[in-house]
């Protein structure tokens, strides 16, 4: 990704919070994070971060600093506004627009206020009120007129036909952009040539107030093939992509005048890797406008009209697509194209699409299956899988798509996720809050593998006794076993929102480095510490006698070794 997995936004208050700061009227906006992720935010908003309290950043500042470097930003210490670029691969922002004048002018101004080199094309798609007067006394846009409302496919035809950007974004009338949103999200299309396509954050507003905040999908490269089968990754507005990329795909569907957006992400995954940013660089405006052809319009305002026109529309494309590609899938993907179909209405065609695959069923693939109404032979589980989520959706995801699937998952949340429901799409298992892990792993058969979201990639061996866990929060109780038990310890890439850690898992965590670096006299003084106040735990034990083994001491570490085997 083009930022680590580690990288905030961690909670929706925390979220939210930041989505008004960058709407406020204030130039300047006081931060106060250590990795960037406000710093960030404020200068894609176009304004200054000022470090809370007055006072210049010291600690964690030059993280702060290299994040905003990155993605060509001044630095914390520079007080200038985000200027304007005039080198970078040109953006071409498409905007289509019909009857929607009152709205459009906002929004061309947006566009129009990107700090990196773009040019804005706006397609009028003959529209019969006001909107060509608006769009004439417009200055530095491209305007294209159709002579009659032929709806959106057409239109944005016509517009990424006369794009001479190297990279494309499409933008809806209602909508807004934040000064530096093309900026972030080009630096980060072009840091990685692979990718053919980059997601930002979306904010949602009603009558100028953000009422939420819509995080692009988190998942890697290689599950967002499976995931946009299941859901939109993100919103149209915030996704950039190469415009090359765009006529390889062959760009929109004619046939659909709505739900588009999952139809081209399902596309664009398939041609090449897309990810997402942990930024928000769109502002999605609700309102009860009308929307669709000209033949037949409706209002938002009317959900059930609009849930019922919109999969009207699309029920009958993904099918399609599903007959074109479907079959060359893998069984994973296979089931995500059943679980897409069902969602989409087609539970006929979702049905056809699992028969293609024998049992035995694992967890998500009979979880699928019942949601089919179709009877599952379930495999045997091979152990249970315990993921301590530490807060951040995407070092969460990055770590369960890591997940050997014939395990049974549980995921020990240390705070609140949204939504829980679209993990669950991909990962079906049991997610619990704030609980200790001998609680939630009560009724698990082991062996148990521990997992940190932190940490993607650190797979310990797999843990044969329960009792290894101390009486802890999940990330103490998971870090002291590892230093029970001699493991390499994780390199995290994020601290999480439980910190400090729990001067007992301190203890431990320096015990075991000082055994490591063959110290056992310093370590020998924090286990006895350790010992006075977590008698029962049988690590503390292990960690005291491999001290007493590394000073020879032999009658102690057997007595300790005594004391764990009768524990």
């Amino acid at each position: 990704m083009a930022l680590p997995t580690g990288f905030r936004p961690r909670t929706e208050t925390e979220r939210l919070r930041m989505a008004r700061a960058m709407q406020c009227n204030s130039t300047q906006v006081p931060v106060s994070d250590a990795d960037g992720w406000e710093s960030l935010h404020v200068r894609v908003a176009g304004k200054i971060p000022v470090w809370e309290g007055g006072d210049s950043p010291t600690l964690g500042s030059e993280r702060a600093d290299a994040v905003l470097s990155r993605f060509g930003f001044p630095t914390l210490d520079d007080a200038a506004l985000v200027s304007r670029r005039t080198e970078g691969p040109l953006v071409s922002i498409v905007i289509c627009t019909y009857n929607r004048f009152g709205l459009l002018t906002e929004a061309i101004s947006t566009a129009l206020a990107q700090t990196w080199p773009c040019e804005v094309i706006v397609v009028d798609d003959g529209s019969t009120d006001s909107t060509a007067d608006v769009l004439s006394r417009i200055d530095g846009i491209q305007v294209i007129t159709l002579a009659e409302n032929q709806g959106k496919p057409a239109a944005l035809k016509a517009g990424v036909a006369a794009a001479r950007g190297e990279y494309l974004l499409i933008f809806d009338d209602d909508d807004l952009l934040f000064p530096g949103s093309v900026q972030v999200l080009a630096m980060a299309l072009g840091e990685d040539p692979e990718l053919v396509g980059v997601f930002g954050d979306s904010l949602r507003f009603r009558d100028g107030d953000v009422f939420e905040v819509r995080p692009a999908s988190r998942v890697d490269r290689h599950t967002m093939r499976s995931a946009v089968l299941a859901q939109v990754p993100g919103l149209t507005g915030a996704f950039l992509c190469r415009t090359q990329a765009w006529h390889d795909i062959g760009g929109v569907d004619p046939e659909l005048t709505r739900g588009e957006d999952m139809d081209l992400f399902l596309r664009f995954t398939r041609h090449g890797p897309v990810e997402s940013i942990p930024v928000a660089t769109f502002v999605n405006r609700v309102h009860g406008g009308l929307r669709g052809h000209s033949s037949a319009r409706w209002s938002k305002k009317d959900e059930a009209r609009h849930q019922r026109i919109t999969l009207g529309y699309i029920a009958p494309v993904f099918r399609k697509r599903w007959q074109e590609l479907a079959m060359t899938c893998d069984r994973d993907e296979g089931h995500a194209w059943a679980l897409g179909l069902l969602q989409r209405g087609l539970r006929d065609e979702a049905t056809i699409e699992l028969d293609r695959w024998p049992g035995p069923f694992n967890e998500r693939e009979s979880w699928i299956r019942q949601r089919c109404g179709l009877p599952s032979r379930r495999s045997m589980s091979e152990g249970a899988v315990v993921v301590v989520d530490e807060g951040d959706p995407g070092a969460l995801e990055a770590c369960l798509a890591k997940v050997p699937r014939e395990l049974q998952l549980y995921v020990a949340l240390e705070t609140a996720r949204e939504p829980i429901g679209d993990l669950q799409l991909h990962w079906p298992g049991l997610y619990a809050l704030q609980v200790d892990l001998g609680s939630l792993l009560a009724e698990a058969a082991g062996p148990w593998h521990l997992r940190l979201a932190s940490s993607p990639d650190w797979a310990p061996p797999p843990l044969e006794d329960l009792s290894w866990l101390a009486p802890l929060a999940p990330i103490d109780a998971v870090l002291c076993a590892a230093a029970a038990q001699g493991w390499t310890l994780p390199s995290r890439g994020r601290l999480g929102l439980h910190e400090p850690l729990d001067p007992r898992t301190r203890a431990a965590l320096s015990v075991r480095r000082l055994l490591d670096r063959g110290e056992p006299g310093r370590a020998l003084a924090i286990s006895s510490h350790l010992l006075e106040s977590m008698s029962s735990w049988p690590g503390a034990w292990v960690l005291a006698a491999e001290c007493f083994e590394q000073l020879g001491a032999t009658q102690e570490a057997a007595q300790c070794r005594q004391r764990l085997r009768a524990s």
